[in-house]
């Protein structure tokens, strides 16, 4: 695409680097902030979180069945 737009190298690398730069940091900072909130997720479910899981994806299979049942077609 670049080379489509007649951009010269050096405009282009120094902008490619800029950008992979940016993307680097950007998910870098993504993941520590995930990482954060999960480990918070886990203090804050505590004992309850395991048993809970199963019960959620039950009502959320529940959900979709039902929706799929209502659903015309």
């Amino acid at each position: 695409m670049a080379a489509d737009a007649r951009v010269p190298y050096r405009r282009f690398a120094v902008t490619n680097l800029a950008a992979a730069c940016l993307w680097g940091s950007s998910l870098t900072v993504a993941g520590h902030i995930s990482g954060t909130a999960l480990a918070r997720v886990r203090t804050a479910s505590g004992v309850l979180g395991p048993p809970l899981l199963p019960v959620a994806l039950a009502v959320y299979l529940l959900h979709r069945g039902l929706r799929r049942l209502r659903s015309p077609g």
